[in-house]
């Protein structure tokens, strides 16, 4: 089996190799966004008078066609952050043809399935594990036949050290694996991991006080610092804080996009760092990275970031451990105030707000990128984002 036996499923005569792959974004039906001069594109004209004539499941097609064509895209690219761009497209677009199947009754499960199963592809490929393993468990759902849903849905979850879902996964799917050398091999990896997490649970069980100690030591730093923490907004997110050898304290940082309820994690960012940094390291000045931003505000100067004041109580003592130590303590019951959020002054560093007096942090540090225009502000602290 090649290397990408496990590829997501395109049509056939539609590999990533054929002429008429190369060139299927150009004929594709569906334009992503308007062009600003669209009266002089009939083809664009053309396609908006026959939208009203297809039904949910045709357009879902033309989605689900365009995903495949930026898969193929993906695969071309030549440079790390093109490749990573037509990915997360992919994903969009396959959840565009996704939400328009669901709208028909008579789409076919095996569409659906496929849909999903070709965004946890993509998701797997991003990191973004949980909704990987999420997706592929929806895509068995759907067709429980299916070999590439159940090896995504075990890759996710060993990604996520969930060697129990592996395991039953895995097994699941080895009726539907047809003697699949690649199978086989994962098979072998899910009873690797399996040990391996037995192994760290005993060491963790072992090592319970000292891992204690640390984090009475590090629940000291923060009190000391004036950083107050409150229970997490995202659970699933296991990342924690650390200190450097310069006693530099560097958190992973959530990046919300209320717009398209998109998330993203920067997994280290010093305390001494101002924000500016941040916005240089994830935007750019002359136009959008975001494939859901069709209209290519999110530019380096084009964002505001704010923080929410109504993150509840800091935790209590023992729960702030648990939470430190890597323990589930809850998840804090989100609310939308207008009131509750704070712009963020780019040159601060990250310090100077995770110590304000209104700073609750929900877990992590939590920051919302609005697009800088009446419109989003207007919506966006009326929650309607």
């Amino acid at each position: 089996m090649g290397a990408d036996a496990m590829g997501p499923e395109l049509p056939p005569g539609q590999d990533g190799d054929s002429k008429e792959a190369a060139s299927s974004s150009d004929s594709s039906l569906f334009w992503s966004e308007k062009p600003e001069d669209y009266e002089n594109h009939p083809d664009f004209i053309a396609m908006q008078a026959a939208m009203d004539e297809f039904t949910p499941f045709e357009e879902a097609e033309a989605w689900k066609k365009q995903g495949n064509d930026k898969l193929r895209l993906a695969r071309k690219a030549a440079y790390a952050h093109m490749k990573r761009r037509y990915q997360r497209e992919a994903v969009v677009l396959y959840s565009r043809a996704i939400g328009k199947a669901k709208e028909d009754p008579e789409t076919p499960a095996a569409f659906l399935s496929t849909c999903y199963n070709n965004r946890a592809q993509m998701n797997l490929t991003l990191t973004n594990y949980r909704s990987a393993l999420e997706d592929a468990e929806e895509a068995i759902r759907l067709d429980g036949t299916s070999k590439k849903a159940y090896f995504r849905g075990v890759k996710a979850a060993l990604e996520l050290k969930d060697a129990e879902k592996a395991a039953d996964l895995g097994r699941r799917g080895i009726p539907h694996s047809g003697g699949d050398r690649e199978y086989a091999e994962l098979m072998r990896e899910v009873d690797r991991v399996a040990v391996e997490v037995g192994e760290e649970r005993r060491e963790e069980s072992r090592r319970a006080d000292e891992s204690l100690s640390t984090a009475v030591q590090f629940a000291v730093l923060l009190r000391q610092r004036g950083v107050k923490v409150g229970l997490p907004s995202f659970p699933d997110i296991q990342n924690k804080p650390y200190l450097d050898e310069q006693s530099v304290m560097h958190w992973p940082v959530i990046m919300l996009y209320p717009e398209s309820g998109q998330v993203e994690l920067i997994e280290d960012f010093a305390e001494n760092s101002a924000f500016d940094a941040m916005l240089d390291m994830m935007f750019q000045d002359d136009g959008s990275d975001l494939p859901w931003d069709e209209r290519g505000e999110y530019t380096r100067r084009g964002v505001t970031l704010y923080y929410s004041a109504g993150a509840g109580e800091p935790m209590p003592q023992k729960k702030l451990l648990e939470w430190l130590d890597g323990h589930n303590v809850g998840e804090l019951e989100r609310t939308w105030r207008k009131d509750d959020f704070r712009k963020i002054d780019p040159k601060r560093t990250l310090a100077e707000v995770l110590t304000r007096e209104d700073c609750v942090l929900p877990g992590l540090p939590t920051v919302y990128v609005v697009a800088e225009n009446d419109f989003h502000r207007e919506k966006f602290f009326n929650g309607d984002l």
